[in-house]
């Protein structure tokens, strides 16, 4: 969970960086993460349908259940990880961090959400070459 409380805390760092004073900074990380994982699930379940037998699920006319999802899971990270209260406190945690510190956490925090685009790029291609190959 530390490892998760710092991706917050670094996403929240920049967000403030950019939008002093408002809510836009807990919205713009709450917004983010969610994302990340709705892809990474995504991800997830192109890997099974590369290897076992499970029906597609991609319809466009679910795309409004997708959003309804999507907008549910906003909330509930809002309301569970991404408080103000719990974003300041991951400040307050990690504040101590140095230089050198904070460029390794920066790079750690862009490798986990670009690869999660990266693995969810592979999970597509290895999906089409697997499950689709006639």
């Amino acid at each position: 969970m530390k490892y998760y409380k710092y991706i917050l805390y670094k996403l929240y760092k920049w967000a403030l960086n950019k939008n002093r004073g408002s809510n836009t900074p807990i919205t713009s990380v709450v917004t983010t993460m969610v994302t990340v994982h709705m892809i990474q699930l995504f991800a997830i379940y192109n890997f099974i349908l590369a290897y076992f037998d499970v029906p597609i699920i991609y319809n466009r006319t679910d795309l409004i259940l997708y959003i309804i999802i999507f907008i549910a899971a906003d909330i509930v990270f809002h309301l569970t990880l991404c408080t103000q209260k719990k974003c300041k406190s991951y400040l307050e945690i990690f504040q101590k961090e140095n230089k050198r510190q904070s460029k390794l956490g920066s790079l750690f925090v862009l490798l986990y959400i670009f690869g999660s685009f990266i693995l969810v790029a592979l999970s597509i291609w290895l999906m089409y070459n697997t499950k689709f190959k006639t």
